[in-house]
């Protein structure tokens, strides 16, 4: 998958995803395939390749690149490097890692929001817990893993070994078929080893996630270590560096509604806030958020000076934000009216020290009346 990304730098879906021609292409050439029924198949339709691309957005060794006519994934050349220097038990678990700990559903198109609940450690734990009571005669027993743990998620168990899947005939409009699931003995160590630390822990675990979500690897190391003594370096992922220039953003209401803004690295989300208020007329008495995503593919949000949670926009300035031209923002302004303005980042052009401040420049449509419902 990785040389494939490298030579290929396949175009992706609207919503970053591989399309039907690529990964019909892909299960043809990976040697763990499946049997399909399907004539357009989407990504999530192979769950294996859905697993494989999750561990290549969530372990930071590819990212989107929407500065071209259509995004395209390609390989990051640093964090690559850093992948050739490691062994093959360190390139295992730096894997299984992200898996675990970054794999969140979102990277791959679901809902955002669902991770505590579809953490993949905890629906592995969750299902082999439950090997021993289930009536595996039933194909109902077989169904019901199609929603838990997830084929994506069984089908990471079967690659990184902790099961082993016998498939079942295919059928015309279906995707895979499962005639049986058993753990392997490596499974049920690791499981029991992992599973007995990070529950007493899980809480200054999940802390550490939501505070650094884009750190290093290595969490798990110092509980696997102990096994495997030839996990010795772990993944090195290098920080986003300040982009400095004017940033230039299309803020749209809808297609023919729109303001253009350009302001520059050095100032902050509250002020591109007041920037856009003002190219549409509205006050500033009310709460708002932006909602951006990370290399990774996850949302991250930055929140009015006012609310308790953070990060503020006061704190994060625009030459931070991990952004290319393309990509978009979300800007949700009072939570009563939800007023949602799409933040499309059109270029960046060079730095201009004769640019103190945001400069509002082309409008399109007239500004809808802010309390228009009263």
């Amino acid at each position: 998958m990785l040389d494939f990304v490298a030579e290929e730098s396949p175009a992706l879906t609207k919503t970053h995803l591989l399309p039907s021609k690529t990964v019909l292409s892909l299960n043809e050439r990976l040697s763990r395939r499946i049997e399909h029924g399907f004539t357009r198949p989407k990504q999530k339709s192979f769950p294996h390749i859905d697993g494989l691309f999750l561990l290549l957005r969530a372990s930071g060794l590819t990212r989107v690149d929407t500065t071209g006519r259509k995004p395209v994934l390609i390989v990051d050349p640093d964090a690559v490097n850093s992948w050739r220097d490691l062994n093959p038990t360190e390139r295992y678990f730096t894997l299984l890692e992200s898996w675990l700990l970054r794999g969140d559903p979102e990277i791959v198109g679901e809902r955002a929001g669902a991770f505590l609940f579809n953490n993949p450690l905890l629906m592995w734990s969750e299902f082999f817990r439950q090997f021993e009571w289930r009536n595996r005669d039933t194909e109902k027993w077989i169904e019901r893993t199609r929603y838990r743990p997830g084929h994506r998620n069984l089908a990471l168990m079967e690659l990184f070994g902790l099961v082993m899947v016998d498939d079942a005939s295919a059928e015309p409009g279906k995707g895979w078929r499962i005639a049986d699931v058993r753990p392997t003995e490596w499974g049920e160590a690791l499981h029991a080893v992992l599973f007995a630390s990070l529950a007493e822990h899980w809480d200054d675990i999940w802390f550490d996630l939501e505070q650094f979500p884009d750190g290093s690897s290595g969490r798990l190391q110092p509980i696997i270590q102990p096994y495997r003594p030839d996990w010795r370096r772990t993944l090195q992922l290098t920080g986003e560096d300040f982009q400095d220039g004017i940033f230039v953003f299309k803020v749209s209401l809808r297609k023919n509604l729109w303001r253009r803004i350009a302001i520059p690295a050095k100032e902050t989300l509250d002020d591109l806030s007041d920037a856009i208020l003002e190219a549409y007329g509205f006050d500033h008495d009310h709460l708002y958020l932006f909602r951006y995503k990370t290399r990774f593919g996850l949302s991250k949000e930055a929140f009015h000076p006012y609310m308790d949670e953070g990060p503020h926009t006061s704190e994060v300035r625009i030459g931070d934000l991990p952004l290319q031209p393309g990509a978009q923002m979300l800007y949700h302004y009072d939570f009563g009216d939800d007023w949602k303005f799409d933040v499309l980042l059109e270029r960046i052009d060079p730095p201009d020290p004769d640019v103190g401040g945001y400069q509002i420049g082309e409008r399109k449509g007239k500004s809808p009346e802010q309390y228009h419902h009263w």
